[in-house]
């Protein structure tokens, strides 16, 4: 299955069309890196060279990840499904969790997106997406297979300046450096953030 990586991809291309940047360098720290590798393996012709900092690898940083973006929501779908009409009403209750109350807040759409969507299909999803990255505990990041990296043909140029938290380290952007196919530069420290001001 594919993860969410590859459809945030089609959708920042889409976004990137539509607003005027059919081409661009892409900064990205973390989730933002992995998505940036995405969207620079599917569509180089709008990548024109990558930024990436702070990326996760291993498969405690694949296990925290999954855990953290999908798993934990899926108890919340499995309730859904022993409702007997099946209405999408159970999630009402994942509108006012952490992650999805900003979403609606800021855009109230989000909210009858989330009541409209099946329960079951939601689990799956998730389940679909927590697999995603546990899949890839053993590639140089998580998220993204060594050759899907190795096929990037932009510049990249690869920064730790995180502390190292055992999901953020030193030795995943040294990984993801090695991988990558054209990688100019990997900057292994804690003080990257001074060279911008």
């Amino acid at each position: 299955g594919h993860g969410e990586p590859r459809l945030q991809a089609f959708f920042l291309r889409e976004l990137m069309v539509a607003t005027g940047f059919s081409r661009a360098f892409l900064w990205g720290n973390s989730a933002g890196s992995r998505l940036s590798c995405h969207l620079a393996s599917m569509f180089p012709e709008h990548v024109l060279g990558l930024i990436l900092f702070n990326i996760t690898s291993g498969p405690r940083a694949a296990s925290a990840l999954a855990n953290s973006y999908y798993t934990q929501y899926i108890p919340a779908a499995e309730v859904a499904t022993s409702d007997e009409d099946h209405s999408g009403v159970s999630l009402e209750k994942l509108t006012r969790h952490d992650l999805y109350f900003g979403l609606v807040a800021r855009r109230s759409a989000n909210a009858e997106a989330i009541r409209a969507t099946s329960a079951v299909e939601f689990a799956e999803t998730l389940g679909t997406w927590a697999d995603f990255l546990l899949a890839g505990n053993g590639e140089p990041i998580v998220g993204a297979r060594a050759d899907m990296l190795a096929n990037i043909k932009c510049s990249a140029f690869v920064v730790f300046d995180h502390v190292d938290d055992g999901f953020h380290t030193p030795q995943a952007s040294r990984a993801l450096a090695s991988a990558l196919g054209n990688c100019k530069e990997c900057v292994v420290g804690q003080r990257a953030a001074v060279w911008f001001p």
